[in-house]
C-alpha cells in the first residue's frame, strides 16, 4: 500500500510544477510578434515636393554672374572704362573665341581672350548691323540686333589665333539666330547677335580664363 502511494505522488509533482510555473511567470511571449516588433522601419515612400515657386540652380560648369551684375534689361549696358584711351599695340587684347549656348532662362554669349583682362565694352540694340569702318549694312538675321562693341582689340590672327569674322555658329541656342564677328577696325571690334525679340539681356566678364559674357533671356 505504502508503495503505491508513493507511486502516486511522484506522477503528481509534473504537474504541480507546471501549474506553479504557469501562476508566477505568465505566458511565454509569441517569437514571431517579438521579430516583427523588433524589425527596423522602411524607408518611407513619400517623395518631398519642391517648394513653390523654387528656382532652378546653375549647374556646375555654368559660372554665375559676379556679385554686382545688373540684372536684365534693354537699355544699354556697358563697363566702366568704356570709351577707354587707345592703348599700344603690343598692349591690345586679343580675342580668342566666340562660342553660343542655351541655358535654362537664356542664351549665353561668350568670348573668350588670350591672356588676362578684359576690355572696355558696351552692348546695346540698334537698328542695323554696319562694318565698323563705313555704312555698309550687314546682314544679320532674327528681327532685333545687339551690338556687343570692345576697345582694344587686336585681329585673332595676329596671335595665332583663327580668324573670327563673318558669321559664326549659334550651336544650339533657342533665341539668338545669328551671331556676326566683324574684323577689329582700329583697335576696335563688333559683334553683331541678331535675336527674335527685343528681350532683356546682361553682360558681365569672367576669369581663368579671361572672358566676356552676354546673356539674352529667353522668354518663358
Amino acid at each position: 500500500m505504502r508503495n503505491l502511494i508513493n507511486a502516486l505522488v511522484v506522477a503528481a509533482l509534473p504537474l504541480a510544477l507546471v501549474a506553479c510555473t504557469a501562476d508566477e511567470g505568465g505566458t511565454e511571449p509569441d517569437p514571431r510578434a517579438t521579430s516583427e516588433s523588433a524589425a527596423p522601419a522602411g524607408p518611407s515612400s513619400a517623395v518631398p515636393s519642391e517648394p513653390a515657386g523654387a528656382v532652378p540652380t546653375a549647374t556646375d560648369d555654368e559660372p554665375s554672374p559676379p556679385v554686382g551684375t545688373p540684372d536684365f534689361g534693354v537699355e544699354p549696358q556697358r563697363n566702366a572704362e568704356f570709351p577707354a584711351p587707345s592703348l599700344a599695340g603690343e598692349d591690345l587684347y586679343a580675342a580668342a573665341g566666340v562660342r553660343v549656348a542655351a541655358h535654362q532662362g537664356y542664351d549665353r554669349l561668350v568670348i573668350d581672350f588670350a591672356g588676362s583682362g578684359t576690355p572696355a565694352w558696351a552692348v546695346e540694340y540698334v537698328d542695323a548691323a554696319t562694318v565698323p569702318e563705313g555704312e555698309e549694312v550687314i546682314d544679320v538675321g532674327g528681327e532685333h540686333t545687339l551690338r556687343i562693341t570692345m576697345q582694344d582689340v587686336s585681329s585673332p590672327e595676329n596671335h595665332g589665333q583663327d580668324d573670327l569674322s563673318g558669321p559664326l555658329p549659334v550651336g544650339d541656342a533657342q533665341l539668338v539666330r545669328d551671331v556676326f564677328s566683324t574684323g577689329s577696325f582700329e583697335t576696335v571690334k563688333t559683334v553683331y547677335v541678331g535675336v527674335d525679340e527685343e528681350v532683356p539681356f546682361r553682360t558681365f566678364t569672367l576669369t581663368d580664363p579671361s572672358r566676356l559674357v552676354v546673356d539674352v533671356a529667353v522668354p518663358q
